[in-house]
């Protein structure tokens, strides 16, 4: 349970306690803060819902695939009461460096020139696949990078190979591509990365280059999202 402090438009406080039973099972009230990534996510969402209303409005009849039961704990299995993080998505095994294989879609067309532009060293079209604050800070990136290796008298960096995409997350219009450095589905979850991809006016960009928020603390948190359930069959959440 959480007890939400008041938030006003004029900058006013954010505050949340968690109530709930602790690896001892005991009660406890905590402060949510940016070290519980769970809690932190919940609290964010709970924020942007007041503060954007509309773009938060409940959606009839969704029928999302995947049902992950979060280890509120930090440790695996399910216990009497699992909050579950659902979504949809696609598992397949597509080669970003293969262009004699066709894009399954207009999403991981979009995403393959962006990788092959940065791997054949096309920095401007690269850095223009990004949406615009991201876009300045890959053109920032690039320039140090080459900045350096011109200090350091290195020649220039050999083409490195490019990875196969193994899922697509659909949270329309955000997209979550994870991608592998190896084909096949002997991938460890710890070799798993994942890009944003933003769909706008009828184009896709890839967004958050050098930002972290709540949701990538937890994703990227083995004790508390497991990337290997990517690799399995859709399962839903039990019915509410």
């Amino acid at each position: 349970m959480f007890i939400w402090d008041s938030m006003t438009k004029d900058g006013a406080r954010r505050n949340a306690f968690y109530v709930g039973f602790d690896k001892n099972n005991q009660l406890r009230l905590s402060v949510v803060s940016s070290s519980t990534p769970v809690e932190s996510m919940i609290l964010e969402t709970f924020s942007a819902a007041q503060t954007e209303p509309d773009a938060y409005k409940p959606l009839p009849n969704i029928n999302l695939r995947y049902g992950y039961p979060i280890p509120v704990d930090g440790k695996a299995g399910t216990s009497a009461h699992p909050v579950f993080l659902e979504f949809d998505g696609s598992p397949l095994d597509f080669p970003l460096g293969d262009e004699k294989v066709k894009p399954p879609s207009a999403l991981l067309e979009f995403f393959r020139n962006a990788a092959l532009a940065h791997q054949k060293g096309k920095d401007d079209l690269y850095a223009g696949s990004f949406t615009p604050k991201s876009a300045d800070k890959v053109r920032q990136w690039l320039a140090s990078m080459e900045s350096r290796r011109k200090l350091a008298n290195q020649p220039p960096q050999m083409p490195s190979t490019l990875g196969n995409v193994k899922f697509v997350l659909n949270a329309e219009p955000i997209f979550l591509v994870f991608e592998a450095p190896t084909p096949g589905n002997d991938w460890k979850p710890e070799n798993l990365t994942y890009s944003y991809i933003l769909h706008e006016g009828g184009g896709y960009k890839i967004a958050n280059f050098f930002y972290s928020s709540d949701l990538d603390d937890f994703l990227q948190n083995p004790s508390f999202f497991d990337k290997g359930v990517l690799k399995s069959a859709p399962t839903a959440p039990p019915s509410k």
